[in-house]
Parts: structure tokens; C-alpha cells; sequence
């Protein structure tokens, strides 16, 4: 009994996604050979996609080589589990400055709200102050700017 989407090892989805792929860049290539890969719509997207060929290759390999590669590579392996064992602290960080920037940046906004509606007719001062401060979303992109050395 085998299963269509797992197969015997359990990564046969990430071999039919990369199949999918290499097929659709196959069939663009040939159909629209005058247009490049990154500028058509379509192709650029099947294009995006490559990295499924490697990550394919990285589920497969210790299949291929065995038990040699799992005792050669141990490093290798406490490294990677290492890597993606950091990502879900980083995204609870990131949504965390993303709230307090959001918190921030409402309070900035109402006050450069304030200050354009109490003006009768704008400076150059305040058209500046309502490109970068005047909505929610804009003043969120100026504090991370501000915060990470930008403009």
C-alpha cells in the first residue's frame, strides 16, 4: 500500500512539485523562446519556483547515499535542525516589533494629522510631514526606516 502524495519515503510531493516545475519551464521555454525568463509574467513565475529542484535534491539525498551520509554529516545536521529551529523566534519577534511599530506609528499619525488639520494651507514642510507621516502604513515604513538607518 502506497500512498499517491507521501510514497514510500514520504517526499514524493516535493518530487511531483519539482517535476511540475521543470515540465512548465520546459513547455515555456519552447513555446516563447524570444521572451525571457524573468520578464514575462507566467515564465517568471514558474521560474521563481526553481529552488524546488534543490530542495528536492536536499529531501532525497540521505535516501540515496544511506546511513554513510547520515555518519559523515552529523555536524551538518545539528547545524540545519540548529537553522530552522530559529525561524519560528524570529517570526514571533518580527510580529512583535511589527505591533509595537503599529503602535507607534498610529500615535505619530494622529499627531501629524492634527498638526495638517490645524494648518490653513500647507508649507513644503508639511507636505513632507504628509508623505511620510500621514497614513498608519506610511509611518510604520518610516519608524522600521528610521530604526534600521534608512531615510
Amino acid at each position: 500500500e502506497i500512498d499517491v502524495l507521501s510514497g514510500r519515503r514520504g517526499h514524493r510531493w516535493i518530487c511531483i512539485m519539482a517535476i511540475l516545475q521543470q515540465t512548465l519551464s520546459f513547455i515555456f521555454a519552447v513555446a516563447w523562446p524570444s521572451v525571457g525568463r524573468f520578464t514575462w509574467g507566467a515564465r517568471s513565475w514558474v521560474y521563481q519556483f526553481s529552488f524546488l529542484r534543490v530542495l528536492r535534491t536536499v529531501f532525497m539525498l540521505p535516501n540515496i547515499v544511506g546511513l554513510w551520509l547520515d555518519e559523515q554529516m552529523v555536524e551538518f545536521h545539528v547545524m540545519f535542525r540548529a537553522l530552522t529551529g530559529t525561524l519560528r523566534p524570529l517570526g514571533w519577534c518580527t510580529l512583535m516589533l511589527l505591533v509595537i511599530l503599529i503602535i507607534i506609528g498610529v500615535l505619530i499619525t494622529e499627531c501629524a494629522a492634527y498638526e495638517l488639520a490645524k494648518a490653513d494651507e500647507w508649507s513644503e514642510a508639511l507636505t513632507a510631514l504628509a508623505n511620510d507621516w500621514g497614513r498608519i502604513d506610511k509611518s510604520v515604513y518610516s519608524l522600521l526606516a528610521a530604526a534600521l538607518g534608512g531615510h
